[in-house]
């Protein structure tokens, strides 16, 4: 756009100047889009104090003036807190059963190995539990109302048998040969004075061994999941008498 101006002081007392300029096609339009763009940020104003008086604090019945709570478009999700099973069960046990009692409300159901646990009116169970030697794993399943799934966790039970053994073997024999032989737990380890012992899966075991006349005293040490028992016999050998030919 060409500006001209010129000094008229003929028709502008004091030499004041008259614009005699022009606008163009390319400057109307900048003018035009500055117009538009003033109308916008006054809309945007006008829409930021709509927001804030929307958000101010609300009067309440007691005079005090509350905050509006934030709008939020999350989905809040409900868990439910956790439950404890009304179970107690030993961790260790010396029998091969164990008995699991207690109450739960009525209602409620309770499930040890995938077997329904049977309750009186007050709520009250006793169940009997089998154990095998060494760990046992204990299922436990708590339900409550229309069997909505409580609680579900897994224990283990140890059952350290006790060690022990039967000695078969007769305290007096007239043989020099004798069958030492008897019962302890299954998958042990015998050893009779030292001799490692065949052992059965059942258990039973068996060793052959010379005597001496008079007593003979035997060690048997019988190892099983890393602890070990030791029962001493004194078997007795009476040769018999002479024969006289």
């Amino acid at each position: 756009m060409v500006v001209t101006w010129k000094a008229e002081s003929n028709k502008y007392p004091g030499g004041a100047f008259k614009y005699k300029g022009g606008l163009n096609l390319v400057n109307r339009n900048k003018f035009i889009l500055g117009i538009i763009t003033v109308i916008f940020l006054l809309a945007g104003c006008a829409n930021a104090n709509t927001h804030k008086i929307n958000n101010l604090p609300t009067p309440t019945a007691n005079g005090t003036q509350s905050a509006k709570p934030p709008i939020s478009n999350k989905i809040t999700q409900t868990s439910l807190a956790p439950t404890s099973i009304p179970v107690n069960l030993p961790n260790i046990s010396a029998n091969n059963s164990i008995t699991a009692q207690g109450t739960i409300p009525a209602g409620n159901k309770l499930m040890i190995n995938n077997i329904t646990v049977n309750t009186d009116a007050k709520g009250n169970y006793k169940q009997t539990i089998t154990l095998q030697p060494g760990p046992n794993q204990i299922d436990l399943k708590y339900y409550g109302n229309n069997d909505l799934l409580l609680a579900h966790e897994t224990r283990t039970i140890n059952y350290s048998q006790p060690l022990s053994i039967n000695i078969l073997t007769p305290s007096t024999v007239s043989s020099p040969q004798v069958k030492l032989s008897g019962i302890t737990l299954p998958n042990s380890v015998i050893y009779i004075n030292g001799v490692k012992a065949l052992v059965d899966q059942d258990g039973s075991f068996l060793l052959y061994e010379y005597l001496k006349p008079g007593k003979n005293k035997f060690d048997f040490v019988v190892e099983h999941n890393n602890m070990q028992y030791t029962q001493t016999k004194i078997i007795t050998f009476n040769p018999p008498p002479p024969t006289i030919q």
